[in-house]
């Protein structure tokens, strides 16, 4: 099934991924009507100033933005979902699909939609949405080969895949149940990866190296890091002095940090003992190396 670009498509929620979506969906000719609770807010990005989108734009109340639409997206955050679904429920036309953006939360937020006789889905793409400029940017235009993890109504994603394919996304369908941990993934390799850059420039700046040269300095050993484990999968891909059971390496380490006073000592353990899985999976170093690092890494464990 194709999507009509008749058919205007409502976006409830004028956040980033509400106004990423909008763009892609304005550039592609599709009439999208923004839904907001005050008509007089102002939207974050110009997508009405375009000339090229002007008869296809608009911005309404939520309650009259969904009346003449066949696909409402709902974009706003997790905890508004279920209240925002159920405040517009009476006002959606008939036999529509409602969907949301939710990585954590399945379909089942919108069973109000349902009961009123209407098809639900969620629709999650795997992107970083850190500011609004750089999701208009990441939804710039078609190729930008984000994934899309969906579930819920068997017809509600026979419409939406095909119009999301069109926009670029690569769509995949989920279980419903394996929502939290699907999200928990993208957790660890986005949100924490944040985190795990910020310790290694704090780290750096412990060492006397500026936090802005020592991010340009890390660019190459980032970029090669994830190539290889593209290319070999993360047990291959894993080096450093765990992986070659340095152990004394690993004991500068922890001295350093000691004497530093650092408070990432115990997320330098904690990620030492889940590497040394790794490294027992790559199969390069002996079972008493890994007893030596193991008993290493429990013994500098910090006093609580």
């Amino acid at each position: 099934m194709t999507a009509n670009k008749d058919s205007r498509i409502a976006i409830i929620g004028a956040g980033k991924v509400g106004c990423a979506l909008g763009r892609i969906l304005l550039e592609n000719g599709y009439p999208v009507t923004f839904g907001v609770r005050d008509t007089s807010q102002v939207l974050p990005v110009e997508l009405g100033k375009h000339d090229s989108w002007r008869k296809n734009f608009s911005v309404l109340e939520n309650t009259e933005a969904v009346r003449k639409a066949k696909l409402i997206i709902i974009a706003v955050q997790d905890k508004q979902i279920q209240s925002v679904c159920e405040s517009i429920v009476n006002h959606i036309a008939a036999s529509s699909i409602v969907a949301h953006c939710s990585g954590a939360l399945d379909s089942s937020v919108l069973d109000s939609a349902k009961t009123a006789g209407h098809k639900i889905c969620s629709l999650h793409p795997l992107n970083t949405f850190p500011t609004h400029a750089a999701a208009q940017k990441t939804f710039a235009d078609n190729h930008h080969q984000t994934a899309l993890y969906g579930e819920g109504d068997d017809s509600a994603l026979e419409h939406c895949f095909p119009l999301f394919t069109e926009l670029g996304f690569l769509c995949t369908e989920i279980e419903s149940e394996a929502k939290p941990l699907y999200h928990v993934a993208c957790v660890f390799a986005s949100n924490y990866l944040v985190t795990l850059m910020d310790m290694s420039l704090q780290t750096g700046e412990s060492a006397g190296i500026e936090r802005k040269q020592f991010w340009q300095s890390l660019q190459p050993l980032i970029t090669t890091t994830t190539s290889n484990i593209g290319e070999n999968g993360t047990v291959n891909a894993l080096s450093g002095p765990v992986a070659r059971g340095d152990t004394a390496t690993i004991q500068k380490h922890l001295t350093a940090l000691e004497k530093d006073n650092s408070p990432l000592a115990n997320s330098y353990i904690d990620l030492a003992q889940k590497t040394l899985l790794l490294a027992e999976q790559n199969g390069d170093i002996s079972a008493e190396t890994l007893q030596q690092i193991e008993k290493l890494l429990k013994e500098n464990i910090p006093p609580k």
